[in-house]
């Protein structure tokens, strides 16, 4: 049984070991690249979500301008104490019906 001696020159070897890195670097960039979709369509999602809550909390703070403006109005209107009574009660009552609408909106 004669044994074989089995040289390799250094270029070999470093082209091997490029060979090797480059394989790896491979992999490491397709797993990075799978994460970094996996991580824009979550972010996406969560985008979509804060336009929907954007859009409702614009519609509510138009909805609370609105009714502020026409307090007030309602309260320059009627200068009495006893005047402004109905008006600050019936304030209380819309913004528990808007507080409501809400809670009822949360819970669907």
């Amino acid at each position: 049984m004669e044994v074989q001696i089995v040289s390799f020159n250094t270029t070999q070897v470093l082209l091997g070991l490029l060979i090797i890195a480059g394989i790896v670097l491979a992999v490491f960039l397709i797993v990075a690249v799978y994460n970094l979709i996996k991580t824009l369509k979550h972010a996406e999602t969560v985008l979509t979500d804060f336009e929907v809550v954007a859009k409702v909390a614009s519609e509510r703070t138009a909805q609370l301008d609105k009714f502020i403006d026409q307090t007030q109005k309602k309260l320059k209107s009627g200068q009495n104490l006893f005047n402004s009574v109905p008006v600050i009660v019936s304030a209380i009552a819309q913004i528990a019906k808007m507080v409501g609408q809400g809670q009822k909106k949360k819970s669907d």
